[in-house]
C-alpha cells in the first residue's frame, strides 16, 4: 500500500480533534494504524540492532536510520496519548455540562472504554457529591448568562420538562418556546433543543 511517514496518521487524528468543537467519533481505524506502525517500527529497530549490532555506532547511515525510526515510534506514542487524553477530558467535561446521562448522538461517538470511563467518572462524582452533603457541584458553574431567557426550537418530542422553580412545560417537536438559559443549555447540548439567534 501507500507508504506514510511515521506519525502522519497520528498527527492527522490530532488535527481531526482540533478542527471540531464537538466530540467526534472515536477513530478506531486510525488507532489501529498507529498501533501497527509502532509495532512495525519496533520490529525494524530490533532487526537493525540484531543484524548490525555494534556496527551501528560506526556507520552513520545505520545510526541515522535507527534514530529516525526510534523518534517516529516515540512521536506516534506521544500523539496517541494526547489523542486519548483530549478525548478523556472532553468526556469528563460532558458530565459537568450535560449531566449523568449522555444522549445517543454522543454515546454513539464513544468506544466501549470511553463509555466505561464516563460511567466510572459519573459514579465517582456522584459519591463525592454525596460525601460533601448533596451539594450539586455541577450546577451553576458557568459565568452568568448575558440573557436570562432564550428562544429555542424543539427538535424532538421531549415530554414534560420540570424546571428549577417547580413549573412544568411540555416540549413538543417543532414548538418554539422561551426558557431560562440554565434550563435550555443542557438540552441544546443534548440535541433536543436548538437556540434561535435573534
Amino acid at each position: 500500500g501507500e507508504y506514510d511517514l511515521p506519525g502522519t496518521v497520528a498527527i492527522g487524528m490530532l488535527q481531526e480533534l482540533r478542527r471540531r468543537d464537538n466530540l467526534v467519533e472515536f477513530n478506531e481505524s486510525g488507532r489501529q494504524k498507529v498501533i501497527n506502525e509502532i509495532n512495525d517500527l519496533e520490529e525494524q529497530i530490533n532487526h537493525l540492532v540484531q543484524t548490525h549490532g555494534a556496527n551501528i555506532r560506526t556507520d552513520s547511515s545505520l545510526l541515522a536510520s535507527l534514530i529516525l525510526k526510534h523518534e517516529g515510534l516515540l512521536r506516534d506514542k506521544r500523539c496517541m496519548l494526547v489523542y486519548l487524553n483530549e478525548r478523556m477530558n472532553s468526556i469528563r467535561n460532558l458530565r459537568w455540562e450535560i449531566g449523568g446521562t449522555l444522549p445517543e448522538n454522543i454515546q454513539s461517538k464513544l468506544n466501549e472504554s470511553e463509555k466505561t470511563f464516563f460511567d466510572d467518572y459519573n459514579r465517582s462524582l456522584g459519591r463525592y457529591i454525596q460525601s460533601i452533603g448533596d451539594i450539586d457541584l455541577t450546577n451553576n458553574l458557568k459565568v452568568p448568562p448575558q440573557q436570562l431567557y432564550i428562544e429555542v426550537h424543539v427538535l424532538q418530542d421531549f415530554g414534560t420538562l420540570e424546571m428549577e422553580d417547580g413549573t412544568t412545560l411540555v416540549l413538543r417537536k417543532n414548538n418554539r418556546v422561551y426558557l431560562p438559559r440554565s434550563e435550555a443549555d443542557p438540552l441544546v447540548k443534548q440535541g433536543i433543543l436548538e437556540h434561535i439567534s435573534g
